[in-house]
């Protein structure tokens, strides 16, 4: 089997469960939503999205049609090819071939979008479900494609979005009628009776009590977080080291997250995130760059680092990303830490805004000295 064949049976395959926890609570909301056509499931890195589908798609035993989204797609002739491979498999006997976009079509993208997806959609057995996983990591792209061809999905199927980002604006209409359920990170968060099972099944052995509720308000939720906070607790219960698992945590972040921020956020989160929360003044004053106010929007509402509670409130940092942060700040071996606070830092923690909410002394605390 040649590269390309393999590559493209791993872009368009489900994704391999390893003692996945079923989260009934959340199986349950899935399948009232099935009666939307569109579900978009958004969360943070880690939080479990695509396990939950591949999960409960497995237990309800639903046609399940899975295609990988991935940088390459942003080239929507890349994405249609995989996508009419996707097909092929679903409908081997079926000798009509699929829509081919052919330079004619680009002017007219959303009519040859539905019509494709028209095709697509009648090669799907029902019930059955075509999932578009990593969805965010095509950039803005697909947005008009996905947005004329869900418009086309008929009974018996659904179309599940699985992104770190919630619906674009392209998608509002969907919201406005009824046609687009969202399953966020609210919905997603784990609850304490699902920390202590995951937790347990990650150890092989009962924690007690007392470890599980640290679990829970560390990982705040958090899947990944939590497996890597969990196998930490029981290795590290009896040396007395760091039970937390801060540095576990802090290179996940690094590697899966802030590595791929361009560098004015990753200036101003360095800046920003020893506090556990911080508003857009106090960010601008930290950091010293303007446009701080619409980085801190798009990092909630690409759920990356931040959460915002409700419309228009101060972002809070992520308590485990905050907790990691502060404790590995002065670690001379992450990379996210080489780099010292200017001088004018110190000045600029004593005088801060008053609109900010947030006091000199506050920041004074966690400054290292």
């Amino acid at each position: 089997m040649s590269v390309e064949s393999q590559a493209n049976i791993s872009k368009l395959s489900a994704p391999r469960l390893h003692r996945t926890y079923p989260r009934m609570r959340l199986f349950k909301q899935l399948d009232a939503a099935q009666a939307i056509p569109l579900i978009w499931v958004s969360a943070p890195a880690g939080s479990g999205k695509t396990s939950l589908i591949a999960s409960w798609l497995r237990a309800r035993e639903h046609h399940a049609y899975w295609y990988q989204v991935d940088e390459g797609d942003a080239d929507i002739a890349t994405f249609f090819y995989h996508l009419g491979l996707l097909c092929k498999r679903a409908a081997l006997r079926r000798k009509q071939p699929m829509p081919l976009l052919i330079p004619e079509y680009l002017a007219g993208l959303q009519a040859f979008s539905r019509h494709f997806f028209r095709e697509l959609f009648k090669r799907i057995k029902t019930p059955g479900v075509l999932v578009l996983d990593n969805y965010q990591d095509a950039g803005l792209s697909l947005h008009e494609i996905l947005q004329a061809g869900c418009t086309e999905i008929p009974e018996g199927v659904n179309v599940i979005v699985i992104s770190r980002n919630n619906p674009a604006p392209a998608f509002a209409r969907f919201r406005a009628n009824g046609t687009l359920t969202l399953l966020d990170w609210e919905q997603l968060r784990l609850t304490q009776e699902e920390t202590c099972a995951i937790a347990n099944q990650t150890v092989d052995s009962p924690l007690d009590d007392t470890d599980v509720q640290a679990l829970y308000a560390q990982s705040d939720g958090w899947a990944a977080g939590l497996v890597l906070l969990a196998k930490r607790v029981r290795r590290f219960a009896k040396s007395g080291l760091d039970p937390t698992g801060s540095q576990a945590l802090f290179d996940y972040f690094a590697a899966e997250l802030f590595d791929r921020l361009d560098s004015d956020t990753r200036h101003v989160l360095t800046r920003s995130a020893l506090l556990p929360s911080v508003s857009p003044d106090t960010a601008r004053a930290l950091s010293g760059r303007m446009q701080a106010e619409s980085i801190l929007k798009t990092l909630c509402r690409h759920n990356t680092f931040t959460v915002c509670r409700r419309m228009n409130s101060i972002p809070c940092f992520a308590p485990s990303w905050n907790n990691a942060f502060v404790k590995n700040y002065r670690r001379p071996s992450v990379p996210l830490c080489n780099a010292k606070l200017p001088n004018s830092w110190r000045p600029k923690a004593t005088s801060m805004p008053r609109s900010s909410g947030v006091s000199g002394q506050m920041i004074m605390r966690v400054l290292p000295s």
